[in-house]
């Protein structure tokens, strides 16, 4: 048998108990409502100390590989640029080879081989043209005008401060074997006579004059085109490099951008049912703490 309680009208149980119970009910609708309008499940430290900590470390590292990512596509970009223009070289000194062989023939006349001389030398030109204007960013690229140090490009590939989280490559790559700019003035091409042996012309020294200059500049084209060739491959094995690790940085990003979003964000299914019986409980906690008030009025029957 249980205690009976007798009547009390300075402290009234009975409404406390039932204060308690609202007081729960509301402040759980409350954090219903504001993780429901946030979308986060974490607004405040209070909510989850130790999974505020673990989703910030994720939020910072999934920023810093959505800027690698970034960094990623600006050094494709530079390279993208650098082919472009080594393209269109390509293309130039291959029309030089087919006027050097047309001028080659000793069935052309004086007279046409100047007007084909011509053209070969504006080609040089544009060439020249071509290498000193492709830069990025304000750095030349394919004209070897830069040197030392500041041929070197690194980029940030990954969020942290770790060796394998750089990549670098060299502008002297773009250059052929013995460092001289490839496809801007050939000033340093070593080019050969046919007979595998040196000599001292360069691509500048190039004409189409006479059919046996013209002979030669068949066999210094060969090899220009070979020392751009080069590079264009060098540049491509650089492209697919970079395109591998853009997609490893978005497939990190993606993983954990998921992990985090189980860590922090609201269970909106979840959220909206509990609201739904928080609302509930308040408005019958209302309606009873309601009813303990009124219990005190009972003690009136006493001394009427």
């Amino acid at each position: 048998m249980g205690f009976q309680q007798g009547f009390r009208i300075n402290t009234n149980t009975a409404s406390l108990n039932t204060y308690r119970s609202y007081a729960a009910s509301q402040a759980g609708m409350e954090q219903n409502i504001e993780r429901l309008s946030s979308g986060l499940r974490i607004n405040k430290a209070a909510d989850d100390a130790a999974g505020l900590a673990i989703s910030d470390r994720m939020d910072n590292q999934i920023r810093g590989m959505q800027q690698a990512n970034r960094n990623v596509q600006q050094g494709n970009n530079l390279l993208q640029t650098a082919e472009g223009a080594m393209n269109e070289v390509g293309n130039i000194l291959g029309r030089m080879r087919e006027l050097a062989v047309q001028s080659a023939s000793d069935t052309v006349s004086g007279d046409d081989r100047d007007s084909i001389d011509l053209e070969f030398e504006q080609l040089k030109s544009e060439i020249d043209r071509i290498a000193k204007g492709t830069s990025y960013n304000g750095m030349g690229l394919i004209d070897g005008s830069t040197d030392g140090a500041s041929e070197k490009i690194t980029l940030q590939v990954g969020a942290d401060n770790n060796a394998q989280d750089q990549l670098s490559f060299n502008l002297a790559d773009f250059r052929v074997d013995d460092g001289s700019s490839a496809i801007s003035t050939f000033a340093g091409v070593q080019l050969t006579d046919g007979a595998s042996s040196p000599t001292d012309k360069n691509f500048q020294d190039l004409d189409l004059d006479t059919a046996a200059t013209s002979q030669w500049a068949i066999s210094a084209l060969d090899q220009a085109i070979e020392a751009v060739n080069d590079q264009r491959a060098t540049v491509g094995a650089l492209q697919n490099r970079l395109e591998f690790t853009s997609s490893n940085l978005m497939g990190s990003i993606q993983n954990n951008s998921a992990s985090m979003s189980t860590i922090r964000d609201a269970d909106f299914a979840a959220e909206a049912a509990d609201l739904a019986k928080n609302q509930i409980l308040v408005q019958s906690g209302t309606s009873m703490l309601a009813q303990a008030n009124g219990l005190s009025q009972n003690v009136l029957a006493l001394i009427r």
